[in-house]
């Protein structure tokens, strides 16, 4: 109610903050949050919510922090989020929003993108970066690109898709790359991958650069010598006996022979061919393919 009627002053607002009722300290946080105050020592007061042994103080301030964002605030939200009990969803939550708000100033991403953040820093604000939506977010996917591959599938191409609708067009290069070197022995979820830059780019509206063209078209070479190769696979021959023969021996063999000249293109000088000449034309059989 003091709050509200605007007779709650500094010193006032600092002794509830610090105040020994957990509750009053709670109310403070949520008033910091309401009214949201500029200054570092306004800050300095929700800074100290971080640290409170009450989680309900905590919430409220990281609220507060959300609701009036300052480049101070980031650090403290990264280090909370790790020391956070895995079975506080709320207040786990309510980090990820708060981060996501402060990480949308593109100059705060910039500086924090080039500090030295630990592992599970780097994995929160890849975490966040979807919900970004600039070419921060995008540039950030892309520098920490190793981290994908253990990512479950979908989520890899969410990530590609959104970095080649926000990256610029020379970076595109470093997610084709890393694609078709960390999934080579799968072209099922190559082709995947693929589609997924090609909307990301359709949505921003550009063409399709020469990269990822030829991406494609070395994953279609490969679609298409593994067709090849299943169709030789498939196409067997066998003997079989001809009921007329008086002996049912096989008279087919494999010789080396010189090509025929003919128009169509011949084959090279000594290619292997099935005749029934090295046994003398004297035997009969059937011989077809599968």
């Amino acid at each position: 109610a003091l709050g509200r009627l605007g007779v709650l002053g500094e010193a006032e607002l600092a002794g509830a903050v610090s105040d020994q009722d957990p509750v009053v300290r709670v109310h403070a946080q949520r008033l910091l949050a309401a009214t949201p105050l500029a200054g570092e020592k306004y800050s300095a007061l929700i800074l100290s919510g971080f640290k409170d042994p009450d989680p309900m103080v905590r919430r409220a301030a990281v609220q507060a922090a959300s609701n009036s964002p300052g480049q101070s605030f980031i650090r403290p939200l990264l280090g909370l989020h790790q020391s956070t009990p895995r079975g506080d969803v709320h207040l786990d939550h309510s980090i990820r929003i708060a981060l996501r708000n402060h990480l949308r100033n593109t100059e705060w991403f910039r500086k924090l993108a080039a500090q030295k953040l630990s592992d599970p820093e780097v994995g929160l604000v890849l975490s966040l970066c979807l919900a970004l939506k600039n070419r921060g977010a995008g540039e950030y996917i892309v520098g920490h690109l190793d981290r994908l591959s253990s990512f479950p599938t979908d989520r890899i191409g969410e990530y590609l898709r959104f970095a080649a609708r926000y990256i610029p067009e020379s970076s595109i290069s470093s997610a084709v790359a890393f694609s078709r070197e960390k999934f080579e022995g799968s072209r099922q979820f190559q082709s995947e991958l693929i589609e997924s830059v090609r909307q990301g780019l359709q949505e921003r509206g550009v063409a399709i650069p020469a990269s990822v063209r030829s991406w494609a078209l070395e994953l279609a070479k490969g679609y298409l010598d593994a067709g090849a190769e299943a169709l030789v696979r498939r196409i067997s021959w066998e003997y079989l006996p001809h009921p007329a023969a008086p002996r049912q021996e096989n008279p087919w063999q494999f010789s080396t022979r010189d090509s025929f000249k003919v128009r169509l293109p011949p084959a090279p000088p000594g290619s292997p061919v099935l005749s029934s000449f090295p046994t003398g034309e004297r035997k009969v059989g059937i011989y077809r393919s599968g």
